[in-house]
């Protein structure tokens, strides 16, 4: 027998297999790990070229149910660069088969296995360089099948597959077989048999282009055929979801009625916009369902007799199905009672109150009023429950306070006491007053106006330290600064003294023609989060006055290039650098996102992570077409990078890519994936940006906004961020700090990092006390 194909039988000597979880392992020690299986019969190939190792366990049944049916499969790298390796056949003992296999390279491979009977599995997972891959247990659920027919107009689009997705149908208990997923399903002629787990299951049949076809407690036998007829989809998009209603308290369904309304938008091209408001029952478990809905922006409204009403924000594609992330939820009614002290700002107005609520992660919804001339704001029906945002803005338009409050009552009355402190000051550049704008606590803060002497007064809820943004009109200047707002002796006016560096960094953007292009934009950076702008130039020239001592960096972009980082120094307090951007023209990386039965993912999100050593500017953003694919700019000179993927309905990943003569990049995603939970605790100003470490990336806590559910809580503790599906390996979070940032890059260690591996379906907490 060749030594390429060694097979191990029951009684053989073996690796020792991971417990519980997937991991990656060194290979330092290995000659330790043999053991005797006598359970499992176990079959294990290292090809001769063999340079790396993965093992992995197969379970059939799940859930205790035992079969004997043999299992094969290969595995093959996601990019095609070299040649599959055949996995098996083996017939497992006890439904349990331990898997050994020698991979010829590292990088992304893909692990396809199949048995008779059970529902097929494909996995994506890293490979590092002279690391052992463990992928832990691989479960192999008992299959049935489902069939029918798709009948479509003549006139209408020829599909050549069907989605199934499909979940286990509620009450079974611990008895359930099913697990949630989805199969892609060829079309043949008008049938299709699509493989889904046996048991008793809830499933939907689609179409592209079409909307869902919903089936409820079907039961299908392992082995059997569940024959579903003849379906007639309706082409066009659809609005899928779900109300619920807090424990407890139930619903009548019957009485209660989902809301479809068009939003403003201005996109609606030849189709008339705004369409009539629709509404749609919902059924014994809470779903609802709209078809044939033009693409566009909707409100989504829940209500019910006796309790509030819950609202959402959706977005419709064309031709595509908007589901919601989270149910519609109906909760007892509160009423929200604010009385204002005073009643009236400093103008004599009212002042205007409006409330944040938190749903599906970082999304909110508002609603607002006016409070009256005593200062009584009124909210009625809101969602007993909850915690909303409350701010409250003068009648000019500031904003003037924030805080939250629990509506645990069926009446909640608050007092808000609004301070209003009196300041003066004066803005400077040099010896020269800067007249023009100033928004203390950005642009949603406070503005203040300053005259031709720089001189500015007003009122502010707060004293104290504020980061205030001076916008210079004579001179022009743009600055962000923290000052510190006093209170004057003997219950006078505060005081403030804004005095802005005299340096300046100027110059031109050309091409590499030398000319100047016809609009650029500058980025500008301090040594501060805080110290940052851009500004647009259509004349290639550019300046930024009102410097301080320090290190800066500039750089420019336009439509089809961008310059490398320039860093500049300024010594002195009226020091002045001149410097030329040079803007080369970028090459493009393309590529496709695709599932692990090679299917493109559209509407993913791509994060490059910055190209060049030392650079903290984030690239541009882009997102996958309707095919999973995506180009991205590159510099020239860069040969190789990292990019965060952010697919809906797949889990976060990180990949590598290198420019070379394969293209297009092939950036394969799975469903399977495990929970990532991160508590950046606050009470460190090193906090201020903790960043997370995951298969050689480093980058800032704040790009997990773009993971699909990723819901965001703050509590006394801090911040707690989870992400429900992120691929399984390695994670740190760790500080922010300069320090240890640049000692991540360096592929260092940091003290203060919380780390851990998150598995398949499993979950993972980080936590990280900035006070030890």
């Amino acid at each position: 027998m060749s030594p390429s194909t060694l097979p191990a039988v029951a009684g053989g000597p073996m690796r020792e297999p991971a417990a519980t979880s997937p991991g990656i392992r060194s290979r330092a020690g290995r000659a330790s790990r043999w053991r005797w299986a006598p359970l499992a019969v176990v079959f294990a190939t290292f090809p001769l070229a063999a340079q790396e190792r993965v093992s992995f366990r197969v379970e059939l049944g799940g859930r205790g149910e035992l079969r004997r049916a043999a299992v094969a499969g290969q595995l093959r790298a996601a990019d095609a660069r070299a040649g599959a390796v055949r996995v098996g056949p083996v017939v497992p003992v006890e439904g349990v088969a331990s898997f050994e296999v020698g991979l010829p390279s590292a990088g992304d491979w893909v692990l396809d296995l199949e048995a008779s009977g059970y529902l097929g599995e494909t996995r994506t997972f890293p490979v590092h360089a002279g690391i052992d891959t463990d992928l832990g247990v691989v479960r192999l659920l008992p299959s049935a099948t489902i069939t029918g027919k798709i009948v479509l107009a003549p006139s209408e689009r020829n599909p050549s597959e069907v989605l199934v997705r499909f979940g286990p149908a509620p009450g079974q208990g611990g008895d359930a077989l099913a697990e949630s997923g989805m199969s892609v399903c060829s079309l043949g002629g008008d049938g299709f048999r699509c493989p889904v787990p046996a048991g008793r299951l809830d499933f939907s049949v689609r179409v592209r282009g079409y909307a869902s076809e919903f089936f409820w407690d079907r039961d299908g036998p392992h082995g059997q055929t569940v024959d579903l007829g003849s379906l007639r989809p309706v082409e066009g998009a659809s609005v899928v979801g779900f109300v619920e209603s807090s424990p407890g308290a139930p619903y009548d369904p019957k009485k209660t009625r989902v809301i479809l309304e068009p939003g403003a938008w201005s996109g609606a091209g030849s189709k008339p916009w705004p369409p009539a408001p629709r509404k749609a029952g919902v059924g014994p478990r809470g779903f609802f369902h709209f078809v044939g809905v033009p693409p566009g922006p909707y409100s989504l409204r829940a209500q019910s007799p006796g309790f509030a009403d819950d609202s959402r924000e959706i977005a419709v594609l064309e031709n595509s199905e908007a589901n919601l992330k989270k149910p519609l939820r109906l909760d007892p009614p509160t009423t929200l009672e604010l009385l204002h002290r005073p009643a009236l700002d400093r103008n004599g107005g009212r002042w205007t109150v409006e409330l944040l609520t938190q749903v599906e992660g970082t999304t909110v919804t508002s609603t607002r009023v006016v409070a009256d001339a005593a200062g009584l704001g009124r909210f009625v029906r809101l969602r007993r429950g909850t915690r909303p945002e409350v701010r409250v803005t003068a009648s000019n338009g500031d904003g003037w306070s924030r805080t939250e409050i629990a509506l645990d009552a069926p009446l909640v009355r608050r007092e808000i006491q609004l301070d209003q402190h009196a300041v003066a000051g004066r803005v400077r550049l040099g010896d020269r007053g800067v007249r023009g704008k100033l928004h203390f606590g950005g642009k949603h803060g406070v503005s203040l106006t300053s005259d031709e002497e720089g001189e500015f007064s007003g009122f502010l809820p707060r004293l104290g330290f504020w980061v205030v943004e001076v916008n210079g009109e004579e001179p022009a200047v743009r600055r962000t600064v923290v000052r510190k707002v006093e209170a004057g002796a003997g219950g006078s006016s505060g005081r403030l003294e804004i005095e802005l560096g005299e340096g300046r960094i100027f110059g031109t953007v050309v091409g590499e023609d030398g000319e100047p292009p016809e609009s650029a934009i500058l980025r500008f950076r301090g040594s501060t989060p805080l110290d940052m702008t851009e500004e647009f130039t259509t004349d290639g020239r550019f300046e930024f006055p009102g410097l301080d001592p320090g290190k800066y960096t500039l750089s420019a972009e336009t439509r089809d290039g961008e310059s490398d980082e320039t860093r500049v120094e300024l010594g002195d307090s009226n020091d002045e650098e001149e410097i030329t951007l040079v803007v080369r023209k970028r090459g493009k990386l393309r590529g496709r996102v695709v599932s692990s039965l090679g299917a493109g993912v559209p509407f993913a999100t791509i994060q490059p992570l910055p190209f060049l050593p030392g650079s903290r500017q984030l690239p541009h953003r882009v997102t996958t077409d309707h095919s999973g694919a995506f180009e991205i700019a590159l510099p020239d000179g860069v040969q190789a990078g990292k990019l965060v993927v952010f697919p809906p309905g797949f889990a976060l990943r990180v990949a590598d890519f290198e420019r070379s003569g394969r293209e297009p990049l092939v950036i394969p995603v799975d469903t399977v994936g495990g929970a990532l939970t991160l508590r950046p605790r606050s009470g460190s100003t090193g906090w201020g940006n903790p960043t997370l470490r995951h298969r050689g990336a480093v980058f800032p806590l704040v790009l997990l906004d773009l993971a699909p559910g990723v819901e965001k809580v703050a509590d006394g503790d801090g911040m707690r961020i989870t992400v429900p599906l992120a691929e399984p390996g390695d994670y740190a979070m760790c500080p922010g700090d300069e320090a240890s940032l640049q000692r991540l890059l360096a592929g260092g260690d940091v003290p203060t990092c919380a780390s851990g591996t998150l598995s398949h379906r499993g979950e993972l907490t980080l936590t990280v006390d900035p006070q030890k």
